[in-house]
């Protein structure tokens, strides 16, 4: 597909993604979009919906997006995808091979991970950096992939702790530079404390407080699933106000 054909297919004139809300402002459906799919992760996580194969990645996508985008959990099968974040270029899986890398991931890395009763931190970093490379969806691809990889660890009474900070993690994904990202992902005990070197602490949330919007968890997993929902969702350029964190919180006091 022709880049001006790609641009018309799923976005505005303006740029702004096309969207079941018809929503044009790119911010404020940035909005839109973190309320919803935060929400929708939390109801992941809180279900322990479990994992089988890399097709409950498209599952997945489509539970997170499909309230937004008529093209959630649809894999690309006619355009390739080139993205620019920061100072970096990301040129995904063409097209065309998505299928035979599809195939691989899922028999020679997520097979042997999910057959594992303690799968290790390479395995989990292998896993994200291929499906990361392969992003075969429009967009979300990241907070699908990490929301998956969470659920797989979560099944192993493990925890993968991503940092809020992405750009190092995005910075040694784009070199397939494991040792790095291995410094910023950690995998740690579903029902463990994280070691004080490791908790982190932002306006928004407080690891070593189990605090998130001003307010504490006694659940240790509560706060996870909170977390990580909130945290999946800030990327690049954009981040959720004191009063979004407030209402995801809230959101998952009534589930």
């Amino acid at each position: 597909m022709a880049d001006q054909d790609l641009f018309q297919s799923f976005s505005y004139s303006n740029g702004c993604l096309k969207n079941r809300f018809n929503i044009h402002d790119p911010q404020a459906l940035q909005l839109v979009e973190f309320t919803i799919v935060s929400h929708q992760i939390m109801i992941l996580l809180n279900r322990n919906y479990q994992i089988h194969g890399l097709d409950d990645l498209s599952s997945i996508h489509h539970f997170l997006f499909a309230d937004l985008y008529d093209w959630a959990g649809q894999v690309r099968t006619n355009y390739d995808l080139h993205k620019r974040t920061g100072d970096f270029d990301f040129y995904a899986q063409p097209a065309t091979t998505i299928p035979t890398a599809w195939r691989y991931i899922d028999g020679n890395l997520l097979k042997p991970l999910l057959a594992s009763d303690q799968p290790t931190l390479d395995q989990y970093v292998e896993a994200l950096d291929n499906i990361n490379t392969l992003h075969p969806y429009r967009e979300g691809n990241g907070r699908t992939t990490k929301t998956f990889l969470q659920l797989i660890a979560r099944q192993k009474g493990q925890y993968l702790h991503f940092p809020a900070d992405q750009m190092g993690l995005i910075a040694a994904m784009n070199k397939a530079d494991y040792a790095g990202m291995k410094g910023e992902v950690k995998l740690y005990r579903l029902d463990g404390e994280l070691p004080k070197s490791a908790a982190e602490t932002d306006y928004y949330f407080d690891d070593r407080q189990k605090m998130l919007g001003h307010e504490k968890f006694p659940s240790l997993l509560d706060y996870r699933t909170v977390k990580d929902a909130i945290v999946f969702n800030v990327y690049e350029g954009w981040h959720p106000s004191k009063q979004d964190v407030r209402n995801v919180v809230d959101f998952y006091r009534k589930l």
